[in-house]
């Protein structure tokens, strides 16, 4: 029985050859091609290329959470960190808690949960607007399993610090400035006619 010859390869046709390129030069950190449909951003642009970081893990460490991840290479925007008790994802990151906007460059932080309930965690990154770029890849960006405290953390770690508080007139309106330890903690804003120095003055 006689074998059939296989066909001969010829040059790859320019527009193949250029397709290969360009598949090759994808590095670690830039958005992949992907079955269904094209992830899109707050105002419902779809997302075609966006940097993200990758190897993020979350570990207990005493009563925080410790979040450690690689960004991709010249990183020059802000990491964002979100919280949520279910798994994040382009379904569910609605109802994600945004907990910290970290310096661009950060590679970890440290997150003191409200309770010693099981949580899920990623870190995204900002865009030029402000956003999150929305692109939520297993094993990179986000966790896959969920994490807890192993103690609880005391009253003290919960609490937000609030310092250096400000207030001036202006026009008919008065701003308030001041700095808080921790973004992912309820802020309550008491306002009166005389001092406030002690817990009790906010009774009266």
């Amino acid at each position: 029985m006689e074998s059939c010859p296989r066909p001969a390869l010829g040059p790859l046709r320019p527009g193949l050859l250029l397709l290969r390129l360009l598949l090759l030069s994808l590095a670690p950190g830039a958005a992949f091609a992907q079955q269904g449909p094209v992830p899109r951003d707050q105002g419902d642009r779809p997302v075609i290329a966006a940097p993200f970081v990758s190897r993020l893990r979350a570990a207990p460490a005493g009563s925080a959470v410790l979040l450690t991840w690689r960004n991709p290479e010249d990183l020059r925007t802000a990491p964002l960190v979100y919280r949520s008790e279910r798994p994040i994802t382009e379904e569910s990151f609605a109802a994600a808690e945004l907990i910290a906007r970290l310096e661009p460059g950060a590679t970890r932080y440290d997150d003191t949960p409200p309770s010693q309930n099981e949580y899920h965690y990623a870190v995204l990154l900002e865009d030029a607007e402000g956003n999150p770029h929305r692109l939520f890849v297993p094993f990179r960006n986000i966790t896959t399993q969920a994490v807890r405290a192993e103690t609880p953390a005391p009253e003290e770690d919960l609490a937000a610090r609030i310092s250096g508080i400000t207030a001036r007139a202006l026009e008919d309106r008065v701003e308030i400035r001041f700095r808080v330890s921790r973004q992912d903690r309820d802020l309550l804003l008491f306002r009166a006619t005389s001092p406030l120095r002690q817990s009790g003055d906010l009774l009266a």
